[in-house]
């Protein structure tokens, strides 16, 4: 099924993001040679006028900066809900037709791959079971898991989640906890559950805070929060990723929210662990 013609859209938003960060980046370069040119460079560029003229080019940056998160969301909103509509009215149409094959209109549609628009976080049709994190695990966790992973790259959501949350209730303290937590999250964030998805990402981050998947945890849980308006909260959890795993995708990505969100001019309070807020992740459990 072809969801939205959308895929000539991506690589354009992408790009808009990327020439603006590289005028931000100009920007920021000839702040510093006027601050380098002292007071005659000051006054040979304009004085006073030429810092507004700065000033008005940086506030139009970041509202460039917001319109683009916002036409982004609204894609990924858009091709959520058609494909959810499209798919139900085709089971409908096929349910009135006795020649019709239910087995074959269930089965996992791939025709979306390529759109771009990635759900952070999510797994990729077709993806295997990652290595590294599973060396030690018994068999019967990791045959467990395996078949819960199945389940989620067939597109068997709500069961996929079911299974993950068994793999970690069974294997508690499994060396595949964490994962199975956040696959669960991603489960979960894939049917329309955001907030139960953010629950599973924050128990996962709790059961290995420095895991292949603690940073990508994080991202998802202040999306989350992000979306129930609470930029605030959702600064503290963004702050934690470049403190925590530098130099990642992840870490870029979380740097990229914080301007977005201007959480250097909201009050964060202490420098206080995200992860042990117990407001933070008593609301998040309490919205469910």
């Amino acid at each position: 099924m072809t969801v939205l013609p959308v895929q000539a859209q991506e690589p354009t938003l992408a790009g808009l993001r990327a020439t603006i960060s590289d005028l931000r980046n100009q920007l920021q370069s000839l702040r510093g040679e006027l601050s380098a040119a002292g007071a005659e460079g000051y006054q040979e560029a304009g004085g006073a006028n030429a810092i507004d003229r700065m000033n008005a080019m940086e506030d139009r940056l970041n509202q460039l900066t917001d319109q683009t998160e916002q036409l982004q969301n609204r894609i990924r909103t858009v091709i959520r809900e058609s494909t959810a509509r499209m798919d139900d009215l085709e089971f409908r149409l096929c349910e009135m037709d006795e020649t019709c094959d239910l087995g074959a209109l269930m089965a996992p549609d791939t025709s979306a791959e390529g759109t771009g628009v990635e759900i952070i976080p999510q797994v990729g049709n077709g993806a295997t079971a990652p290595d590294g994190e599973n060396d030690t695990a018994s068999s019967e966790e990791q045959a467990d898991f395996d078949a819960a992973y199945k389940a989620l790259n067939a597109g068997e959501f709500r069961r996929a989640a079911d299974m993950f949350a068994a793999v970690a209730q069974n294997h508690a303290g499994g060396p595949l906890t964490a994962q199975a937590y956040y696959l669960r999250g991603t489960a979960l964030d894939n049917i329309g559950q955001p907030r139960a998805a953010a629950t599973a990402w924050l128990e996962g981050f709790t059961a290995d805070p420095d895991g292949s998947r603690a940073a990508d945890s994080l991202l998802g849980i202040a999306r989350v929060i992000e979306a129930d308006g609470d930029p605030v909260a959702a600064c503290l959890y963004l702050a934690e990723i470049p403190a925590r795993f530098p130099g990642t995708a992840q870490s870029q990505e979380a740097e990229h929210r914080l301007t977005v969100l201007d959480c250097a001019s909201k009050a964060l309070g202490s420098e206080q662990d995200a992860t042990v807020n117990p407001e933070a992740a008593a609301d998040l459990v309490n919205q469910e």
